[in-house]
């Protein structure tokens, strides 16, 4: 059911914003539309560090971390001997490869776990040259 008391309310409310509007006019007054256009606030400007704009701390921050990067993290920061081992594995692996033994056999005998052969099979591509 409608309550017509709320209706009967509301059409007085029009019918004095009407009379209100109409005596405004009446004096001079003006009207300006609106668009009804919600503008968003502009979010608060946030760095992903201190340092943006600071020349002289992101470059010290990057020196930070250069000398502490995953090279000099590992066994003695040398990374010749883990080239030389990656090397040897290699070597071992194309020999094994060529008899046409699978990663898991390769790694058998080779003592390296099956996904490290299938890495250095695939980052090196030997089996383009070991069909």
């Amino acid at each position: 059911m409608i309550d017509t008391s709320a209706i009967a309310q509301g059409d007085a409310l029009r019918a004095q914003i009407e009379s209100a509007t109409a005596e405004f006019l009446r004096k001079g007054g003006t009207i300006f539309i609106a668009d009804n256009t919600i503008r968003p606030k502009e979010p608060p400007r946030t760095t992903w560090n201190n340092n943006q704009g600071n020349r002289a701390a992101e470059d010290a921050s990057r020196r930070r971390g250069s000398q502490r990067s995953a090279a000099n993290k590992r066994a003695g920061g040398n990374t010749d001997k883990h080239r030389a081992q990656r090397q040897r594995n290699i070597d071992s692996i194309m020999p094994l490869l060529k008899q046409g033994l699978n990663s898991v056999q390769i790694a058998e005998r080779i003592g390296i776990d099956a996904r490290s052969v299938r890495r250095i099979i695939t980052d090196e591509a030997l089996r383009e040259v070991w069909p």
